[in-house]
């Protein structure tokens, strides 16, 4: 998910939820986005899963 420094700091303050599980991992970020990984994303098992887990075990992710 993409957030804005805003909605990131607000979201972490507990001000709002955009789900149920509502925990988020930051993968990274810059001066105007958060890239954050929702908690549950692996909950169902779906083709390409594992090729997910490959890509986030590599830290893909580089900002500035």
């Amino acid at each position: 998910m993409v957030f804005t420094l805003a909605q990131w700091n607000s979201l972490q303050q507990g001000d709002y939820s955009v789900s149920a599980g509502g925990i988020y991992s930051e993968l990274g970020s810059n001066a105007k986005y958060v890239f954050a990984l929702y908690s549950r994303y692996n909950v169902a098992v779906l083709p390409g899963m594992e090729e997910v887990k490959t890509i986030l075990e590599g830290n893909p992710l580089h900002t500035p």
